[in-house]
């Protein structure tokens, strides 16, 4: 059995790239060499209990008048995952960064005045990418405040997800449509990924034959993702519909920051959970 793209350390990649996009916080490729700081606090987010959507992508400016940042919390939303989902843009950068491109144009166009020069650098980092194929650029962006600003602005739910050898903690069974940040902490020895996917169209296997076939990767679609090292931290953004996915990390056993593992991909060692999304 085969782990499912993106393989070993790819998203750390698809990280880094999306971040170029989007408030995607500190997952940077740099974490090999050091433990990633926080991506948000977590004291100003909404609580895991919350129900998505109740309350408006709104907030009171800092002049005191009323400011609507929903238009800007769906362009960021759309930009994360479709970082999340490219799979390993390392392959090719240029067409990861044709992908992202006029996403990322959309969250700067309706960006907050306070963000802009943060999304300047960012879309400058992008179009970098697109015209050298160099994807070095996108690691002088840092978009830490962004990823603040958009949970104190954007009422999506955030859910506190750990990773341990080999497990997720903190994850329900079932959730209610909407947007989610999911916070995600590696207390594991391994690097650990972070993937929701849900089945293609047309695929009517049950989930344990789809992730027991061998060509599981072509039956499923990534909906959102995020890495992190040992002791580490990333987070993802879904929108996610009434349906079906499965929380999973296709890391192979024994795999280090520097080297891949020769074992089994984690999920199949007991990292991988269903959820049910109602409407």
């Amino acid at each position: 059995m085969r782990p499912l793209k993106p393989h070993f350390l790819a998203m750390a990649t698809v990280s880094l790239l999306a971040l170029s996009a989007a408030s995607c916080g500190s997952d940077k490729d740099d974490a090999a060499e050091t433990t990633a700081a926080p991506a948000a606090t977590q004291t100003s987010a909404p609580s895991a209990t919350t129900s998505p959507e109740t309350t408006e992508a709104s907030t009171t400016a800092s002049t005191g008048g009323e400011a609507d940042y929903a238009e800007y919390c769906a362009a960021e939303a759309a930009v994360e995952q479709a970082g999340s989902a490219l799979g390993d843009p390392s392959e090719d950068p240029k067409a990861a960064a044709t992908a992202l491109l006029p996403l990322a144009q959309a969250v700067h166009d309706v960006a907050p005045a306070e963000l802009l020069p943060v999304f300047d650098k960012a879309l400058a980092a992008v179009k970098s990418v697109l015209e050298t194929g160099d994807p070095s650029a996108l690691e002088t962006v840092d978009l830490n405040d962004a990823h603040t600003f958009d949970i104190d602005h954007c009422g999506w739910t955030t859910t506190d997800v750990r990773a341990q050898d080999y497990k997720f903690i903190g994850l329900p069974d079932a959730m209610v449509a909407g947007t989610y940040n999911f916070e995600f902490t590696n207390e594991g020895t391994e690097p650990h990924v972070f993937i929701i996917v849900a089945k293609k169209a047309g695929v009517t296997e049950s989930f344990d034959d789809v992730l027991a076939s061998e060509d599981a990767e072509n039956k499923v679609d990534t909906v959102t993702a995020a890495f992190a090292p040992p002791g580490g931290n990333g987070h993802a953004i879904a929108v996610l519909e009434p349906g079906e996915y499965v929380a999973l990390c296709p890391i192979s056993k024994g795999s280090t920051m520097d080297t891949e593992g020769s074992g089994p991909p984690h999920f199949t060692l007991g990292m991988q959970h269903k959820i049910t999304v109602t409407g």
